[in-house]
């Protein structure tokens, strides 16, 4: 039921952003979904949780019945539904974690719940020790210092004749070669890359992991390819 919700949401705010000929780009289009979306699973999630509890108290006061044949298989029907929820409820802050042990652990956990949150605290930096001594502590000063730093780090300062340099080193490229690898991608090279990278691999700025694409590659693909190519 929740999948097929899912592609719904996608497909209908893909056509409102991307179809036609005043269609947005394929940024856009990614930004209406993971809006819609992120709403959405809110409430889903809000859902599951009342389903769970519903389902706890009523396997709670089947168990506490005569042991009777009915109640048995009310019992094993309770338990089942149980495990479904709880399975989706799992599936959700594993998604939400995006860490690829996640996959291996337990089931969903007070600990798993705090990781998530904890994600976000962890990625911050605090502060930062300049070459004087000092802090840095502004999140703009912080910016342009961290900026700055790796713009020293690599810039080079050597030798500008490249030319000379590279006329000694051995030419391993042929013409063949290099038509090859600068030739155009192609739709095929597209989903092929997009198919080797791992499902719940940290996604990229537009916060979609891979697994969205290749989910949803009927819906989105055309578009996608489009103007990456």
């Amino acid at each position: 039921m929740e999948e097929g919700r899912c592609r719904e949401i996608i497909k209908e705010v893909w056509r409102e952003n991307c179809s036609g000929a005043k269609g947005g780009k394929v940024v856009d289009g990614l930004k209406a979904v993971s809006a819609r979306l992120s709403e959405w699973s809110t409430n889903v999630l809000g859902d599951l949780e009342i389903s769970r509890k519903r389902l706890k108290r009523e396997l709670k006061l089947c168990r506490r019945g005569a042991r009777s044949k009915a109640n048995i298989e009310k019992e094993g029907v309770l338990q089942y539904r149980l495990e479904k929820v709880e399975n989706q409820i799992d599936t959700y802050w594993r998604q939400r974690a995006h860490v690829k042990w996640m996959q291996y652990g337990d089931r969903n956990t007070a600990y798993f719940h705090a990781a998530c949150s904890e994600r976000k605290r962890s990625n911050r930096i605090g502060t930062l020790r300049k070459d004087d001594g000092g802090w840095v502590e502004e999140e703009g000063e912080k910016r342009s210092f961290i900026s700055n730093y790796f713009a020293t780090l690599f810039r080079s300062s050597g030798n500008r004749d490249n030319q000379r340099l590279l006329n000694c080193v051995h030419r391993k490229v042929t013409p063949a070669m290099n038509n090859d690898l600068t030739k155009p991608y192609t739709r095929v090279e597209v989903v092929a890359a997009l198919k080797s990278i791992g499902n719940l691999k940290a996604p990229g700025p537009d916060g979609m992991p891979a697994l969205f694409y290749k989910e949803y590659w009927d819906e989105i693909g055309e578009k996608v390819t489009g103007e990456v190519l």
